[in-house]
């Protein structure tokens, strides 16, 4: 993959920045551009501890987000400091905030109801061609048994015990816990079954409706789950 061109100049833009924080990134809105780094943070379920990996997770995560928005994922470029390490950042297309689905669905309107069924329509499309062409096998299959199912749900849970939660919070996973070992529980046939048929594809794994943009040449689906390929792999219909 080519590093995003260093040479591109957002000096122009100073005065129009705008910086969004996740829990494990940072995101830098500026004209045209959106600049998202990695924060060096090791979790149970991922880690960019060092540049290198930081680095690595930057790679994929354009790499994986090419398949639904190839026009926004620009590359990876670096930001250099003297005496440290050039530090990874995705490089992206700045979209119009008019174009987020779930402000079409807000804005819409009456009259505007033929519209957006036209621009899910073409979602649609977009996402059944791409689970009709997304990676299947017998270690993405692995990942779509009951068991995969009921250990990702055990280890989640396990994580947030480990972060003390207060005992109401508590009681809550609980209830999550049951909920979830009943709805596994007999279905072993079932999920065997959509392996069977290929569903269990590699995915998106997190698709969201303020993440999705209707563009007039068409939709761009954003931010895939790519720090844990197991994630990834889900059934589709």
């Amino acid at each position: 993959m080519q590093s995003y061109p260093a040479g591109h100049d957002l000096s122009e833009h100073a005065q129009a920045i705008e910086v969004r924080e996740t829990h494990s990134g940072i995101v830098v809105l500026c004209g045209d551009r959106a600049l998202k780094a990695k924060k060096p943070v090791v979790t149970d379920f991922l880690d960019f501890g060092s540049v290198e990996k930081r680095e690595e997770a930057c790679r994929r995560e354009v790499s994986l987000n090419r398949r639904l928005a190839p026009q926004a994922y620009l590359g990876v470029g670096h930001v250099c400091t003297p005496g440290k390490a050039p530090e990874p950042l995705v490089v992206m297309a700045r979209l119009p905030e008019k174009y987020k689905l779930t402000n079409l669905l807000k804005t819409s309107g009456p009259d505007g109801e033929e519209d957006v069924v036209a621009e899910i329509g073409r979602l649609a499309a977009l996402i059944a061609r791409f689970h009709h062409d997304a990676d299947r096998g017998p270690e993405i299959s692995r990942q779509g048994t009951s068991t995969a199912v009921w250990d990702r749900w055990q280890a989640n849970l396990r994580e947030i015990r480990e972060l003390g939660p207060p005992e109401r919070i508590g009681d809550l996973l609980d209830e999550i816990g049951v909920l979830a070992e009943e709805f596994i529980a007999g279905r072993d046939e079932l999920f065997d079954e959509r392996i069977v048929e290929g569903r269990v594809v590699d995915g998106h794994g997190d698709l969201l409706a303020e993440d999705t943009f209707c563009m007039p040449d068409g939709p761009l689906v954003l931010d895939c789950l790519d720090f844990d390929s197991r994630l990834q792999r889900r059934r589709c219909r």
